[in-house]
């Protein structure tokens, strides 16, 4: 992964403060969501930046201009669901009692 698409993630984490970047963070949920389900379907190896552009309704160039290549889009659905699985798992240990925590 390059700097720019590092730049990327960092742009995801963040609270957007104007219309582009609320416009731009839309964007790209959309076509992560269009990934997600394209990659249930087809697998990765079977699914390509055209099928993820007709999926999303977005164009290819679009696509680009929102990640590097596939493999981008893979890694970063991955680490949304590593962030989702990690928030969950420390809401879980919260839970417990301190001494099951420690455990």
């Amino acid at each position: 992964m390059n700097k720019h698409s590092q730049n990327r993630i960092i742009v995801q984490t963040e609270k957007p403060n104007s219309r582009k970047e609320k416009e731009y963070l839309t964007r790209r949920t959309d076509i992560l969501r269009a990934a997600e389900s394209l990659f249930a379907e087809k697998g990765f190896h079977g699914a390509t930046m055209a099928d993820l552009a007709a999926q999303s309704e977005f164009s290819v160039g679009t696509l680009y201009k929102f990640f590097g290549s596939k493999e981008e889009v893979y890694y970063i659905l991955i680490l949304e669901k590593l962030d989702f699985f990690h928030a969950n798992l420390e809401a879980e240990v919260n839970r417990c009692p301190p001494g099951l925590a420690q455990i």
